[in-house]
């Protein structure tokens, strides 16, 4: 401070408050999560649903095949559900 002028101070304020008063809305990102992780359920649940139906038409499959080989007398099964 010169002595010519003792009353003169400048006024620094920080940039950023850490204590202020204002609370930070974060509504809209919290409903984007939920939305997300709805949409990944629904699309979990999906997949569910066709690896079942997937299961059941399988079997249905392999129930006709072997009705056929029984009539038929042959072994068809082993050909076509060697990875199953």
């Amino acid at each position: 401070m010169p002595k010519k002028y003792p009353f003169c101070v400048i006024i620094a304020h920080e940039r950023f408050i850490g204590d202020s008063v204002r609370v930070k809305d974060t509504s809209r990102a919290e409903k984007r999560k939920e939305k997300e992780e709805r949409k990944k359920e629904l699309i979990s649940k999906e997949k569910e649903e066709i690896k079942r139906i997937k299961s059941t038409l399988r079997s249905e499959m392999l129930e006709r095949i072997q009705k056929i080989e029984k009539v038929a007398g042959t072994h068809l099964t082993s050909i076509f559900f060697i990875g199953v």
